[in-house]
């Protein structure tokens, strides 16, 4: 699916926003910790509720044995 890894909905998948959130997320972490300095302007998803909705809609659909706080 194109664009699914657009975790923070800029429109961009970018290593440096989207994959830091990613991999924090993994490392289990929420709220300001998950988020810092990794939001960029554009971002139409920018609080960790949302953010951590789509990941989690991102490990079901891709079927990962990954639990997302």
């Amino acid at each position: 699916m194109p664009g699914r890894l657009d975790v923070v909905g800029d429109g961009v998948v970018n290593p440096l926003t989207d994959g830091l959130i990613l991999v924090r997320t993994m490392l289990r972490l929420s709220g300001w910790a998950a988020l810092a300095n990794a939001i960029g302007p554009g971002a139409t998803r920018s609080t960790s509720p949302r953010v951590r909705n789509d990941v989690g809609d991102l490990w079901h659909q891709c079927r990962l044995p990954v639990k997302v706080n």
